[in-house]
């Protein structure tokens, strides 16, 4: 018998996040104020255009526990012993013209980094979500395609573009050596693409299985 094998797959959660109203209500106009008030607060990296700031622990808390809710998740499926964490976050502000270029989360914590996430707070139809790039084939495709022989099969996709959609008040999990990015948007709009990124972090030493 025959059969092809689809190994090394790309885990991905995507959820609606609790509570996603009253968040909205409680952070969407603070953080827009923020950045108005200073709009050329970071720049993330050279090659990018993207403003970011801490998510201050007072006033978080119920946020942080939903998103903690949707780490246990991932936690449960994937079979995690007992671990001691830490969430790491930061909202990302960003008018229609903004963008990330391609990265990870890998090492960008003092402990270990084993899970990072995404909330959508507010998200335009004319926005861009987070674009995952696929890490098991590499330069593959681009070679075939130079060489007279582009590949259309999803299996053989460079990217999640246009394929994998998050709407406003989705939770994304994914492993931090994901690489990914975030594109402009579509086209021009007044609103504000706002997102809270972060880090699930565990001490170097880990409690032991029970």
């Amino acid at each position: 018998m025959s059969k092809f094998h689809t190994l090394f797959p790309q885990v991905i959660y995507q959820g609606s996040l609790e509570g996603h109203s009253k968040f909205k209500e409680q952070f969407a106009s603070k953080l827009i104020t923020k950045y108005k008030e200073n709009p050329t607060r970071t720049r993330w990296n050279k090659e990018s255009n993207s403003w970011a700031i801490d998510v201050s622990t007072a006033g978080s808390e119920e946020l942080l526990a939903s998103i903690n809710s949707t780490i246990i998740k991932w936690l449960q499926h994937m079979e995690y012993g007992p671990i001691d964490y830490n969430i790491e976050a930061w909202w990302n502000v960003h008018k229609w013209h903004m963008y990330q270029q391609t990265h990870t989360h890998a090492g960008h914590s003092s402990g270990f980094v084993f899970l990072c996430g995404i909330y959508y707070l507010q998200l335009d139809e004319k926005d861009n979500c987070v674009v995952f790039e696929n890490v098991n084939i590499k330069n593959h495709p681009s070679q075939l395609a130079y060489f007279g022989l582009p590949i259309a099969h999803k299996y053989y996709l460079e990217s999640t573009y246009g394929s994998l959609q998050f709407n406003e008040g989705d939770i994304a999990l994914f492993n931090p050596d994901q690489p990914h990015y975030v594109p402009a948007a579509k086209e021009e709009h007044d609103g504000y693409r706002i997102s809270l990124a972060f880090n699930v972090s565990a001490p170097f030493k880990l409690i032991p299985h029970q």
